[in-house]
């Protein structure tokens, strides 16, 4: 009897030994990437069906409690991550590879995009043998795929101890949505997945006629009208009565640029790059008469 208690005990304290992020909990599980700024992986994942949340962190690294600072600045050996909670029953973890690996450079041994350094390189940290089996098939059929011309670098790492980010990074594309989209595009994500996910659909940003959108030549229902640009440091605007009827831009510009433009009670919103803005690629037609 006392045996028994013993190995009672000892089995125990070994599951509070496991961190609790790498457990899975009922009938969910845990995944941990790193693909860059943390900013630009919460969201691929939130829109998928079957994912509850992800948390923007840090891990890889022996400090504990690091902080943005301190990660950012490569003082640690932590990288910047997301750890995902899912419901395997609804997405599994081949989806989420799936997804991850159309976020990323896997090619850049030295960081992501415009950020450099360790603290940004790419790599999946694995919370079991099954993920880690399910990581390197993935990885090696990529490779494998001849989509790229140089080799695969992401690394596959045992998952550590994940220590999530101040608040203030938490949800950052829903919190600061201009910013977010121009720091994506800016930094050379943007072109780059869409130059190689052309051939699939990507969560690259793309204008599409009928999808939350308005096609940029339909009539605006009355209100000001605000243009802001999303692609320059200093955004701009143009404001007017509620004269405005119609907003045109050239073929062109619809076809490479992104173009949304959302309603609201009191104000019409209209994103337009700066490269438009700078060469007049759009006019403001005026329901008003000489």
């Amino acid at each position: 009897m006392i045996s028994e208690n013993i190995l009672l005990l000892g089995t125990l304290i070994l599951f509070l030994l496991v961190p609790l992020d790498s457990r899975a909990q009922g009938d969910t599980a845990r995944a941990t990437f790193a693909g860059g700024c943390f900013w630009c992986m919460e969201h691929p994942f939130e829109k998928l069906d079957g994912v509850l949340e992800v948390v923007s962190g840090y891990t890889g690294g022996d400090k504990q409690n690091p902080t943005y600072k301190e990660v950012s600045s490569g003082e640690t050996d932590h990288l910047e991550a997301v750890q995902i909670l899912y419901n395997p029953s609804k997405v599994t973890y081949n989806q989420l590879l799936d997804a991850f690996w159309r976020q990323i450079d896997p090619t850049d041994p030295g960081g992501q995009f415009v950020d450099r350094g360790e603290q940004y390189t790419s790599a999946i940290f694995y919370h079991d043998e099954v993920q880690r089996a399910a990581a390197e098939a993935s990885r090696q059929t990529l490779t494998r795929s001849g989509r790229y011309d140089k080799p695969i670098v992401t690394r596959i790492r045992k998952a550590t101890r994940f220590y999530k980010a101040e608040d203030y990074h938490q949800d950052y594309y829903k919190k600061n949505p201009i910013r977010y989209k121009y720091y994506k595009y800016g930094s050379g994500r943007d072109p780059y997945l869409k130059k190689m996910w052309a051939d699939v659909e990507t969560t690259a940003t793309k204008w599409q006629p009928g999808a939350g959108y308005k096609k940029p030549s339909d009539p605006i229902s009355s209100g000001s009208l605000a243009i802001i640009c999303l692609l320059t440091v200093s955004s701009f605007s143009y404001r007017s009565s509620s004269d405005i009827s119609m907003v045109t831009f050239s073929s062109a510009c619809i076809i490479i640029c992104n173009h949304i433009i959302v309603h609201t009670p009191t104000i019409t919103y209209i994103q337009v790059c700066g490269k438009c803005y700078s060469t007049n690629h759009y006019s403001v037609i005026s329901n008003k008469t000489s």
